[in-house]
């Protein structure tokens, strides 16, 4: 301990005779240390963390196999339940302590202040018994309010809601609340942070008053479905006997759709589920490049460390000579640079904070977060797409997250003390002492030698990163020109659920004509109508589609969208054949729908779908309508994804109480919303406004994957950029100081200014295309990871590599011209003195 103690005081006397030195080694290390600490953060919490849930690892997502179309026998499509298949499925399964499930809700709050929206879940009665959550206040829901129709509906409060709405009131239990315009009674309160599963519920509803007569219908499918494992029974055992008995309800509820093929079911770990794939590959591929800005990092205070090594050649020599171990001038070399990583370290938690503080700007709303999780194609979610959630809302510097930042920061420091421990080692104390003050000959060459190692590691890194950045500039670039069948420009879109219990169809039909003709006729407003899903949205309806006329097998799942006269003006969808809906489609006139393009080719390949009649399985359409016009492809689910085949109907023929208002208009926000929630008002007070914002806003959103990659690889690429510069500005400029001598002589002896120039940058140039040449390498061979995050991109795509290359090659020859230009300058007399 004395001598560590010396060692110590040694490192500390030594950083305090070199404060630019110090300071240039803090601050890089800060910058790499931290990085690295907010990015594992969020690795931590969406991937690591504990779930908030107790016995959490015994949690399980039970999902519905519905067979692919068109695909090999035993492939499935994940998907969602009905109730009765969860009650079949329930009541035979022994795998499962028990059972619960729920799905996502939209209400309307009233009474008490302003009409609010919130975000509710309707659940079973099991629910919070599954999650191992309990009431701070009050009581759950008994078995006969979640699954019997017509009990007194009840309501449990989020904390959130509770003391912000409320104030906290300790008597809530037992006050009623208007959900939707109908008195609920407050059974109880849930503990704070606690927000279901879908990662933003403020209140739950039981699963019967939610859904009323929807629960009676086996082929309605809007439900999640958690499980508690019992504690004998493995993971594995459990999906065994979750595919057994999927199968028995496949079985039993067989025939009764269009598409006989039967279903089944599998079960995951929440573990496996609290992430979607793409996010899991994200977050890996983001803590991959900020290691490589560490390692950037550390090979230049490395080198800062080595140049100091060279200067201090002949003290390490006299202290061999005295007797000094090669393993305590090692230690000496570690303790210092444990020093410095640990001061690196302390900024760079600081530096952490500040980069997690900024994140929500990189971040879309939560209302996207839920739907990323939902698989393109797949069919409608509505529950389990907030997993991702639980994770990113607890990201932050936590025990683990300091833990790993003091790995990171004895890693760093033995990467630091790595270089001058070799070169001690091999150093020869009799010639180190004779060659000590000449900076001429071999021995200026073999440094230079030792110091480029590292250089041509941090160019090939930094050239990783920057042809990383490149591929996801240019995918977001491919993304953004691509269009998704609207013109999204000067267009706004505003969500409303009108409450079931006061409106009908015919009363909702007719406040949705009425409010439609108000904002038509506002000052400023070119377009308006109504759509059931917003483009690039996700999650919107799917059902399934039968012919008629003529009669044949039916496809199996088919988008489904309501939408009002004027929709497909509003929003700039081409209608490519026939008619679009008219005012003239109504309740009692034949029914009507319109395809999208995709549908058409896929159903009527070689021939007009005008006049064809086929049935859908939602909204009243089963008996079959005509189709009367097709429309050109718009992406409903991800921008990413292609179209596919989508029917809409219209909304007078078939009433549905939320829709969203798309209105056409060059006025601001601040003066449009205003004026569209003046008109709502004036026909429903109670009626809350949400989801409020542009179709542009709506498109970025969807992007923010591609965006937010693109960010955080465009900002890790230049960090690293601007670490190489840096990097191999100092080596150049030791090697100029080192070189200075020679230089005087070769001026002296006729040189030019030119000459010594070229001289200098004919090894930088050497070790610049060194170090591109493996960084293409490793690039090559690296990039093929990133190909999920891709669009319109081929993973080894010659303009990116080509430019990441060639910047790269700039930045380090300007680098190294600036010391070369400097050592140019200096007069042969000086030059010669300074040996």
């Amino acid at each position: 301990m004395a001598a560590i103690r010396q060692d110590l005081w040694h490192a500390l006397r030594l950083l305090a005779r070199s404060p630019r030195f110090a300071a240039i080694a803090i601050v890089t290390l800060a910058l790499g240390i931290g990085a690295n600490t907010a990015v594992f953060s969020v690795f931590n919490a969406v991937l690591l963390k504990p779930l908030p849930f107790r016995d959490a690892e015994r949690l399980m997502l039970v999902h519905l196999l519905d067979p692919t179309r068109d695909a090999a026998p035993g492939v499935y499509n994940e998907m969602v339940w009905s109730y009765p298949k969860y009650r079949s499925f329930a009541g035979g399964q022994q795998a499962f302590e028990d059972l619960a499930l729920f799905a996502r809700r939209e209400l309307n709050l009233t009474g008490d202040g302003d009409p609010q929206h919130v975000q509710g879940e309707a659940v079973t009665d099991t629910y919070p018994a599954v999650l191992g959550v309990s009431p701070i206040l009050g009581r759950t829901f008994t078995y006969d309010e979640s699954n019997r129709l017509g009990t007194a509906p009840v309501v449990m409060l989020g904390y959130g809601l509770w003391m912000h709405r409320y104030g906290g009131d300790p008597g809530i239990v037992g006050r009623t609340i208007q959900l939707d315009a109908t008195p609920h009674t407050v059974a109880g309160v849930m503990p704070a942070g606690f927000a279901g599963l879908s990662g933003s519920a403020d209140l739950w509803l039981p699963l019967a008053q939610a859904d009323g007569s929807e629960i009676e219908e086996s082929g309605s499918h809007s439900y999640s479905l958690v499980g508690r494992r019992k504690a004998d029974v493995s993971e594995d055992a459990a999906i065994a006997a979750t595919r057994v008995m999927g199968d028995a309800v496949g079985a039993e509820f067989a025939g009764e759709g269009p598409d006989a093929r039967r279903q089944s079911a599998t079960a995951a770990s929440m573990y496996a589920s609290r992430a979607d794939s793409d996010v899991r590959r994200a977050t890996w591929l983001l803590l991959g490049a900020v290691a490589f800005v560490l390692l950037i990092a550390c090979v230049n205070v490395a080198n800062l460390f080595l140049a100091k090594a060279i200067e201090r050649r002949r003290e390490v020599a006299i202290r061999v000579a005295l007797g000094a171990s090669r393993g305590r001038i090692g230690r000496q070399f570690l303790v210092e640079t444990l020093v410095l990583a640990t001061l690196g370290a302390m900024l760079g938690l600081a530096v952490a904070s500040l980069l997690l503080s900024a994140a929500p700007l990189l971040l879309p709303d939560a209302e996207v977060l839920f739907r990323s999780s939902i698989a393109p194609g797949a069919p409608r979610i509505r529950g389990a797409e907030g997993l991702t959630r639980i994770g990113a809302s607890s990201i932050g510097l936590d025990t683990a997250t300091l833990l790993f930042t003091v790995g990171v920061t004895v890693v760093a420091a033995a990467l630091l003390a790595l270089l001058p421990t070799l070169q001690a080692a091999s150093l020869r104390p009799i010639e180190a002492l004779k060659a000590a003050g000449s900076a001429m000959g071999s021995r200026g060459r073999r440094d230079f030698v030792v110091r480029a190692v590292p250089i041509v590691a941090q160019i090939a890194l930094a050239l990783v990163l920057l042809a990383g950045a490149g591929l996801v500039t240019r995918s977001a670039l491919e993304l953004q020109a691509t269009g998704i069948g609207v013109d999204a420009a000067d267009v706004v879109t505003v969500r409303m659920e009108l409450p079931d219990t006061i409106y009908d169809a015919d009363r909702g039909g007719a406040f949705y004509a009425s409010l439609m003709e108000r904002v038509r006729a506002l000052p400023g407003v070119a377009e308006a109508s109504l759509g059931s899903c917003a483009p690039v949205s996700g999650g919107c309806n799917q059902t399934y589609l039968e012919f008629i006329a003529p009669p044949r097998e039916g496809t199996g799942l088919i988008g489904m969208h309501w939408a009002t006269p004027g929709y497909f003006a509003t929003l700039g969808i081409a209608l490519l054949e026939g008619r679009s809906f008219e005012d003239s489609d109504r309740t009692g006139r034949p029914k009507v729908l319109l395809i999208n393009e995709a549908a058409a080719r896929e159903l009527w390949p070689n021939e007009s779908a005008i006049g064809k009649r086929i049935a859908v399985h939602q909204g009243g359409f089963q008996d079959g309508a005509e189709v009367v016009g097709v429309v050109a492809n718009t992406r409903y689910r991800t921008i990413e994804s292609d179209a596919t085949a989508d029917v809409y109907v219209p909304l007078a023929q078939s009433y549905r109480r939320n829709m969203i208002m798309f209105v056409r208009s060059r006025l601001p926000l601040e003066s449009l919303v205003p004026a569209i929630a003046g008109e709502a008002r004036a026909l429903d007070p109670t009626l809350p406004l949400s989801a409020i914002k542009t179709m542009d806003a709506r498109v970025a959103d969807a992007m923010w994957r591609t965006r937010v990659g693109a960010w955080l690889l465009g900002a890790f690429a230049g960090l690293a950029l601007l670490l190489t510069a840096i990097g191999i500005f100092g080596v150049m400029a030791q090697s100029v100081a080192h070189r200075t001598a020679e230089i005087g002589v070769r001026m002296a002896l006729g040189a030019q200014a030119g000459d010594v120039v070229r001289l200098m940058l004919r090894r930088a140039t050497a070790v610049t295309v060194a170090g591109v040449g493996l960084g293409v390498v490793f690039a090559l061979a690296l990039m093929r990871l990133l190909s999920a995050m891709l669009y319109g991109v081929r993973p080894h795509d010659p303009i990116a590599f080509g430019a990441a290359a060639v910047l790269l090659a700039g930045v380090a020859l300007l680098a190294c011209y600036l010391p070369a230009r400097r050592a140019a300058r200096v007069e042969a007399v000086v030059a010669l003195r300074s040996e």
